[in-house]
Formats: structure tokens, sequence, C-alpha cells
């Protein structure tokens, strides 16, 4: 049984995490423009530990090592259009789509908040999901590779880097009009 398969998130609880996230963003970016040696070192952290957690959660096997060789997915949406799916499978891989997607979101963000570069961020993430769905397919435990998967982490990425980049801007922006009514006062 897959972890997303056991995950249940309710929307509720995902805005809030979302908000939270958000808010996070946000004041790491703050925190970045202050003082960047110290949450440099705190983001580097950051980043290696969601890292080590995505690759529990995505490589943990769920079948003997070898025991599985299933085909690799080269048809995004594939599983949607598939004759049979009923809701219930259509509810689980809309959560496991949104599950992948948001997994990389914090990739995203804590990548462009270290190099404040979107497309070396996006390619790096993109790469990172790449080389997971690579070694998904070689372990053959249970798991294949699924171009859908790279496509929803990818996407989960964009997202986590749009989010830093514009936290990033917005202060900036705010900072400046401080700046500029403390001038005025």
């Amino acid at each position: 049984m897959t972890l997303w398969r056991v995950l249940f998130v309710s929307p509720a609880v995902a805005a809030m995490a979302a908000a939270g996230f958000a808010a996070f963003t946000v004041l790491g970016a703050r925190r970045l423009r202050k003082a960047p040696d110290s949450t440099n070192r705190v983001l580097r952290l950051a980043l290696g530990a969601w890292m080590l957690l995505v690759l529990v959660a995505t490589l943990y096997p769920e079948q003997p090592l070898g025991s599985s060789h299933e085909p690799i997915n080269w048809h995004p949406g594939e599983q949607f259009s598939s004759p049979g799916v009923d809701q219930f499978e259509l509810d689980l891989l809309t959560r496991q789509y949104l599950g992948n997607a948001a997994m990389f979101v914090p990739l995203g963000t804590l990548g462009w908040l270290l190099t404040r570069r979107s497309f070396l961020t996006f390619i790096c993430c993109a790469g990172f999901s790449a080389a997971i769905e690579s070694i998904q397919q070689i372990m053959a435990a249970g798991r294949s590779a699924d171009i859908d998967d790279l496509l929803c982490n990818s996407g989960g990425a964009l997202v986590g880097l749009t989010l830093a980049a514009v936290s990033w801007l917005g202060i900036g922006l705010f900072e400046r009009a401080n700046v500029d009514t403390a001038r005025i006062h």
C-alpha cells in the first residue's frame, strides 16, 4: 500500500498547511534579506532534510526488491481515462497527484531561496524527480516510473519557486515603501 493511499487529508487541513507554508516562505524570505549567512545554513539544512524525507516516501519498497516489473507509464493522464475507473479510484488518483505536487513545493521554495535562480531550481527539482522515478523502476519493488509523477512533482516545484520569488519581490517592495515613507516623515 502506498503512502498516498493511506494518507487522508481534508481540504481544511490542506488549506491550513498551505497557509502555514506560505507564511513560512514569507518569513524565510524576510529573514534571508536581513541575515543571509545564518539563514542560508538553516535553508540548506531544511532542504537536505526535506530531500531525505522525499526519498524515504518515494523509494520505500512496497514489495521485495526485483519482485515486480511494471512497465513505464509514458502517457500523461492515462490512469484517469482507463476503462473501469470508478469515482473512488479517481479520488485516489487525484489525491496522489496533489500529494506528489505538494511534496515538491518545499523543494522549489527552498531551492529558490538558496539560489534565487528560477530555471536552475526548476531543472534541479525536475532532475531529482526523474532520478527518483528511474530508481523506482530499477528497484522493481512495487513502484514503477510514471510520467504523471514527474509532471506533478515538477509542477509542485514550480509552484514553490513561484511562491518564493513572489514573496521575495513583495518583501522588497514593502521594505522599499517603508524606507520611502520614512524619508517623507
